[in-house]
């Protein structure tokens, strides 16, 4: 009631055409959840590279 359920990522992030084998997500865009400063900075290498893994654990 109080939470936003979220809006499903597949109707944002389009897939492709020609990729046909890919699961359906089941990740949720959710008003208001953003990544801090700090954790946005370390999902990223320096040299620009997204290393997500740093951030998930």
């Amino acid at each position: 009631m109080w939470r936003d359920p979220g809006t499903p990522a597949d109707s944002y992030y389009q897939v492709r055409p020609e990729c046909t084998d890919v699961p359906k997500t089941r990740f949720k865009i959710k008003a208001g959840k953003t990544l801090s400063v700090r954790k946005w900075q370390a999902a990223f290498t320096p040299e620009g590279y997204l290393d997500i893994g740093k951030t998930l654990s």
